[in-house]
């Protein structure tokens, strides 16, 4: 489990550092900023583990959106929803792709110890770059490949562990 628990982050950030297909290789910024998140993310479970046995799920992330959502307030420039299509979209990535991810997540978490759950939540960013090769032609190095390499050695190692 030790293993999994290293090698999965070691290859998110492989993946983080491949640069990906920008021209540039990307920036060092944004790089450091996929690495904190992912950082926070995983202490994320450590404390959800905690706080889910005590208050609803529901409860903790209406706060925790709304207080994410404001400390980001003042890095944010706005462009205004010109249309019905452009509000759903926002609802939908709001309501959809966020909330219900987080609440599948603490069902997971509520039937998985919280390491596990840490590992297997490393395939986010493997997923994303595929759907990113699929749908927008995106280009990886070969530390990317590595890294994606050593994300799915993690969760397989993680899920074969009794």
């Amino acid at each position: 489990k030790i293993a999994a628990l290293l090698g999965a982050p070691a290859g998110v950030a492989r993946l983080s550092l491949s640069g990906g297909g920008l021209p540039d290789g990307g920036d060092i910024w944004g790089v450091i900023c996929g690495l904190l998140a992912g950082f926070l993310y995983c202490v994320h479970f450590l404390f959800g583990k905690i706080f889910f046995q005590r208050v609803s799920p529901v409860t903790i992330y209406m706060y925790g959106l709304l207080a994410g959502s404001l400390a980001i307030l003042p890095a944010v420039e706005f462009a205004p929803a010109r249309n019905l299509a452009d509000w759903g979209a926002l609802c939908g990535l709001g309501l959809i792709c966020t909330y219900t991810g987080y609440q599948l997540y603490c069902a997971g978490l509520k039937r998985l110890e919280a390491g596990r759950m840490a590992v297997i939540c490393n395939l986010e960013p493997v997923l994303a770059i595929i759907l990113a090769m699929l749908l927008w032609d995106e280009r990886f190095s070969a530390l990317g490949g590595s890294g994606i390499i050593l994300v799915l050695g993690g969760v397989v190692l993680v899920m074969l562990d009794k």
